[in-house]
C-alpha cells in the first residue's frame, strides 16, 4: 500500500479531488447536491490523505478537515481563529469495499495523525459511525469521548443556554457575520470557525430540503437579533443551534414552534445543562501535542503540582515524563520515571468538554 497526501507527493489537486470524490460516492449515500457542495466548497486537496494499491488505484481516504481551537483560557478569548492552534476532524473516512478488513484504514489513520502532528495540529477528533466503534478508536489510537450531544425540549432552557454574546448591540444583517461574531464572543472551549466555514454551514442548511435557517430581525434596521439552524424529520424539529441573547432566542423559538405545531421540538445545547433531558456521546478526541494542553491547564490552575509519565506509540515524540510545578510545565523525552498515565486518562484529567457542533457526520 502506498500512502499519499497532496502537499507531500505534489499530486495534481484535481486528481486528489477526483479520487476522494469517487471513494466518497462509492461508500456513502449522500445526495448529488451535497456531494457537489462538499467537494466544491468544503474539501481541500491539501487536507486529503489517500491510500493507493500497488497498481495505483485509490482504495481509502481521510479528509483531515482543519479547524482552529480555543482551549478556553483567558489569553485565547479575544484571538482571531487564524491565531489559534489547529486540530483536525476525521471526515469522509472510507475504504473501497473489496479492500476492507485488511488494516488499510488503521494504517491510513496513523499516517494521517503523524503527518498532521508534524504540521502543527494539536489534536484529532472524530464522530464514530456507531457507538460500538468507540472501544476500537480508544484501543488502537487513544481517542476518548470528550463531547456529548446535549439537548432539551424546553425553549426556556435553550434560551438560557448561552452567555450574553458579543453580537448584543452590534449591527449584523448578514447571517454569516452574525454567527461568526457570536461564536467569537464565547468563552467555552471548542472550535472557532473562520467566516468561510460559517458560509459553508449556511449553504448546507440552505440546499437541504429538510433544513433551514430562521432569523429574528430588528424591524427598523433589519439587523439580526437571533438565528436558528433547524432540520425537520418526520415528527421532530431539531434546532441544531440557536444564537443571540436570551430574550430574542426565546422569541425565535416561539415563532418556530408556532410554524410547526404538529412537530416535537428538540433543541441542541452548546453544553450540559441542569434542565436538559437527553445526553448522547458524540465526538472523540485524541491529543497530538500534550504540552500545549498542559500549558493552558496550568494557567487555569497555577498552584497544582502534577508529575506523570506517558507512552505514545503512534507519536513517540510525546513519550516521556511531564511535570507541572510552580506554574511551569517541563517535559523530558523518552524517560518514564513517574506514575504512568494513559492517553484516555490524560483527556479525562486535563481537557474540558469541547463545543463541536455542525460537523459533517
Amino acid at each position: 500500500m502506498i500512502l499519499s497526501q497532496g502537499q507531500i507527493n505534489q499530486l495534481n489537486p484535481d486528481r486528489i479531488r477526483e479520487e476522494a470524490q469517487e471513494l466518497w460516492e462509492l461508500c456513502f449515500e449522500d445526495s448529488p447536491e451535497f456531494i457537489a457542495f462538499y467537494f466544491g466548497k468544503v474539501f481541500k486537496p491539501e487536507e486529503a490523505y489517500i491510500a493507493h494499491s500497488a497498481d495505483g488505484q485509490a482504495i481509502a481516504h481521510i479528509h483531515a478537515k482543519r479547524y482552529p481551537f480555543s482551549l478556553g483560557t483567558p489569553r485565547q478569548a479575544n484571538l482571531e481563529p487564524s491565531a489559534l492552534p489547529q486540530g483536525f476532524y476525521v471526515s469522509g473516512a472510507c475504504t473501497r469495499p473489496e479492500h476492507r478488513g485488511q488494516g488499510i484504514m488503521r494504517d491510513l489513520m496513523i499516517h494521517t495523525m503523524q503527518a498532521e502532528a508534524m504540521q502543527g495540529r494539536i489534536l484529532a477528533f472524530l464522530i464514530p459511525a456507531d457507538n460500538e466503534l468507540r472501544s476500537y478508536y480508544k484501543k488502537h489510537f487513544g481517542f476518548m469521548t470528550n463531547n456529548y450531544l446535549h439537548s432539551t425540549n424546553s425553549p426556556e432552557s435553550a434560551s438560557l443556554d448561552y452567555e450574553a454574546d458579543s453580537s448584543q448591540g452590534s449591527a449584523y444583517s448578514s447571517v454569516v457575520d452574525f454567527l461568526y461574531h457570536t461564536e467569537q464572543g464565547k468563552a467555552q472551549a471548542g472550535i472557532r470557525r473562520e467566516r468561510a466555514d460559517w458560509a459553508n454551514i449556511c449553504t448546507e442548511y440552505e440546499i437541504s430540503p429538510q433544513a433551514s435557517i430562521e432569523v429574528y430581525r430588528e424591524e427598523a434596521s433589519e439587523n439580526i437579533l437571533a438565528c436558528a439552524l433547524i432540520r425537520l424529520t418526520e415528527r421532530t424539529i431539531f434546532v441544531d443551534g440557536i444564537f443571540g441573547t436570551p430574550t430574542y432566542r426565546r422569541r425565535l423559538l416561539q415563532r418556530v414552534q408556532s410554524a410547526y405545531p404538529q412537530y416535537e421540538l428538540r433543541i441542541v445545547l452548546s453544553q450540559a445543562s441542569s434542565e436538559q433531558n437527553q445526553t448522547t456521546p458524540r465526538a472523540m478526541i485524541r491529543p497530538l501535542r500534550f504540552d500545549i494542553f498542559l500549558l493552558e491547564y496550568q494557567l487555569l490552575y497555577p498552584n497544582e503540582e502534577i508529575k506523570f509519565s506517558l507512552l505514545d506509540e503512534i507519536l513517540p515524540q510525546n513519550t516521556g515524563d511531564y511535570c507541572i510545578t510552580q506554574g511551569e510545565v517541563s517535559f523530558t523525552a523518552g524517560k518514564t520515571e513517574y506514575p504512568q498515565m494513559s492517553i484516555p486518562e490524560f483527556v479525562t484529567r486535563f481537557i474540558p468538554e469541547y463545543e463541536m457542533r455542525f460537523l459533517h457526520e
